[in-house]
């Protein structure tokens, strides 16, 4: 079975200076954005975008991306 990416989804966070950032969480030794391109993905990040939110006392905001990709670069090896 194949996987196609046809949209993305964040957690967002506003910060005191009105900017947004991409939450991220150090997830066995690695830094991991809370960024989904399927649900079941969503689901198992759901829970940090929800701790963030009671941990900081601010809204997380889950945004989603959708349309069709721009390739904007291809890098070769």
């Amino acid at each position: 079975m194949s996987f196609k990416i046809e949209g993305l989804s964040a957690f967002v966070q506003t910060g005191d200076d009105d900017e947004e950032g991409i939450i991220a969480y150090l997830i066995d030794g690695t830094w991991m954005p809370l960024i989904m391109a399927d649900e079941e993905r969503l689901v198992s990040m759901r829970p940090y975008a929800e701790h963030t939110a009671r941990l900081t006392g601010r809204p997380v905001k889950h945004i989603r991306f959708t349309g069709p990709a721009v390739v904007v670069e291809v890098i070769e090896p």
